[in-house]
């Protein structure tokens, strides 16, 4: 599978789970000239932006070890974005990895790291 594939099915499978956790998808892949959010999501009125890594081993570590300082900057400056576009600025948010491990067995892990990294307005 390549990598462009492995990582939209990690983001179907990670759009299920939250669907059923209870929470609202507002977008998929929003994007700016910056960058990507990969999922924004609603729950309890907490607007959530999320990353979703997939991997099929740990060789490089786990995925969530991916969303490292730069990317983190990056996703903060895109979710500013958002909140400018929506003019949302006073609804709480956070920012949440979910690791999604492909197994051989066509079994998939989901890790759901909520609050992953802070991030101050």
């Amino acid at each position: 599978m390549k990598d462009k594939e492995l990582g939209n099915l990690g983001e179907s499978l990670a759009v299920k789970y939250l669907r059923n956790h209870g929470y609202t998808i507002l977008i998929k892949n929003f994007r700016t000239r910056i960058g990507e959010i990969d999922i924004i999501a609603q729950k309890n009125n907490m607007i959530i932006f999320i990353e979703v890594k997939t991997r099929i081993s740990f060789h490089y570590g786990r995925p969530s070890e991916a969303v490292e300082y730069r990317k983190q900057y990056k996703l903060k400056k895109v979710a500013e974005g958002y909140l400018t576009q929506k003019n949302s600025w006073n609804s709480p948010c956070r920012f949440d990895v979910i690791e999604v491990m492909a197994g051989a067995d066509k079994n998939y892990r989901i890790h759901h790291i909520k609050n992953a990294f802070i991030v101050s307005y």
